[in-house]
């Protein structure tokens, strides 16, 4: 799966996940983000009663640069997540071929 996500966190960015689960998601940066460091996040996934990005800010679990050095990946836990953006993140999910809950 991969789904482009906008982060604002040292700067506005275009990114693509790697995975994601009720928890949390996986994703490819440019640059290396400390662990701890709370970002936020808006993804496209619209509902059926939505036109609006989820918008939901994540601490970086962990974050690792890949073979080649092109970029990193970073592991991020949602931390906050109100409940309309809750609902229409899980439908999303639920609805993946391969999920992860």
């Amino acid at each position: 799966m991969s789904t482009e996500l906008e982060v604002y966190s040292k700067y506005h960015i275009t990114v693509k996940t790697t995975n994601i689960s009720k928890g949390g998601l996986c994703m490819q940066m440019p640059y290396k983000v400390d662990e701890g460091e709370i970002i936020r996040v808006a993804m496209p996934f619209k509902g059926k009663d939505s036109n609006r990005p989820v918008k939901v800010f994540c601490e970086v679990c962990w974050c690792t640069g890949n073979d080649e050095g092109e970029f990193y990946n970073a592991g991020l836990r949602f931390v906050a997540l109100n409940e309309d953006d809750r609902g229409i993140l899980y439908s999303y999910i639920e609805e993946l071929p391969n999920k992860v809950n």
